[in-house]
C-alpha cells in the first residue's frame, strides 16, 4: 500500500463560496491518447471509478492538501468520473476522460494563497497498491 495523491489545478474559482473546480485526474486526452500521470502512473477507468466513489462515500471531508505540506484545508464537495459514455448520456460532447472535482476551502491561508493566484493547485490524498499492468 502506498500514499497516492492527485495534484487539482484549479480551473473555476468561486470567491463567495471558496471553492474551486478542476480535473484530478486525467486518463485519456480528448484525442483518446492515455495520458501518464506525474507520478508515471497510468489507472482503469473503473479503478478511477473506485476510488472516487469511495472518497465520495467516505463524506471527502479532510482529503484536500496544500501541495503534501498542510493536509486537511478543505473537502471535497463535488466528483464526477468523465468517460466517453457519460459524456454521450449527459450531451456534453467530445473531450478528456478523467475525473473532476470541486473543493471547498476551510483554511484562510490556503484560500487567500488561490485568490492570488499563488496556489494554482491543490491535492487529493489517499492510499492505493501499484501493480503492474
Amino acid at each position: 500500500m502506498h500514499e497516492w495523491s492527485l495534484t487539482v489545478p484549479v480551473a473555476k474559482l468561486d470567491d463567495e463560496q471558496q471553492i474551486v473546480t478542476g480535473w484530478a485526474l486525467i486518463l485519456t486526452d480528448a484525442q483518446g491518447r492515455s495520458v501518464v500521470d506525474s507520478q508515471g502512473d497510468m489507472i482503469a477507468v473503473a479503478e478511477l471509478e473506485k476510488a472516487a466513489h469511495e472518497l465520495v462515500l467516505s463524506g471527502g471531508a479532510g482529503k484536500t492538501d496544500d501541495m503534501h505540506e498542510r493536509f486537511g484545508v478543505g473537502d471535497v464537495v463535488e466528483s464526477l468520473v468523465v468517460t466517453a459514455e457519460k459524456r454521450k448520456a449527459l450531451g456534453l460532447g467530445d473531450g478528456p476522460d478523467g475525473w473532476a472535482v470541486t473543493m471547498k476551502i476551510r483554511d484562510a491561508k490556503t484560500w487567500a494563497d488561490v485568490k492570488a493566484g499563488r496556489k494554482l493547485e491543490l491535492s487529493i490524498y489517499g492510499s492505493a497498491r501499484r501493480t503492474d499492468a
